[in-house]
């Protein structure tokens, strides 16, 4: 019923509303490249691969772009800092169902930058 529901939506949410929700197979490849270093080439690379998508799929591909914009301008650190701050909002109660679903959606394309990092370049000190 899910894989129903997600074909039709277009989305990646799994039971516990989290799974692969808000990531794009298509932008993955940039989150292994920006483990390593994150360029203005990579973001031009990536704004285009976002550009070609469409619907939903569109919209959290440009999540993928902030992601390494932010990196780009405030450190490896950004990753870590954005999934706590996130977290936070999430725990509380006064967040509205359509913020909580972007709030999601975001700290998974975070969590794929930091899965990436850990899997990645270990010692690096990348992310």
């Amino acid at each position: 019923m899910i894989d129903l529901i997600n074909k039709k939506a277009g989305t990646s949410v799994s039971l516990d509303g989290m799974g692969g929700a808000g990531l794009v197979k298509e932008m993955e490849p940039f989150v292994a490249r920006a483990v390593k270093a994150v360029t203005d080439e990579l973001i031009t690379e990536a704004t285009e691969a976002a550009g070609a998508l469409e619907g939903a799929q569109a919209e959290n591909a440009k999540q993928y772009v902030k992601v390494m914009e932010r990196i780009a301008q405030k450190g490896a650190g950004y990753v870590e800092a954005e999934i706590g701050r996130l977290g936070g909002l999430l725990a509380k109660t006064s967040v509205s169902p359509e913020k909580r679903k972007l709030f999601m959606l975001r700290t998974s394309i975070l969590n794929s930058f930091k899965e990436a990092a850990a899997g990645g370049s270990a010692g690096d000190g990348e992310l």
